[in-house]
């Protein structure tokens, strides 16, 4: 397992972003050589699906 501190790829590299709908605790960043899962810094955000995320998101529109 790679450190923190090494980079995911190398300059020029092109990075790929996946997200699982059903999950927006974590995203996971994929490179040519590897795939890296980057935990999100809010836990209230674990298991959490995006339609729940954005229903939420339309609800503190129309009430604030």
């Amino acid at each position: 397992m790679k450190r923190a501190s090494e980079r995911i790829a190398q300059p020029g590299e092109k990075i790929s972003i996946k997200i699982d709908p059903f999950d927006l605790g974590a995203i996971t960043l994929v490179t040519d050589d590897d795939t890296v899962p980057v935990p999100c810094l809010d836990d209230s955000m674990r298991g959490r699906s995006l339609s729940r995320w954005m229903d939420q998101q339309t609800e503190k529109k129309t009430s604030g």
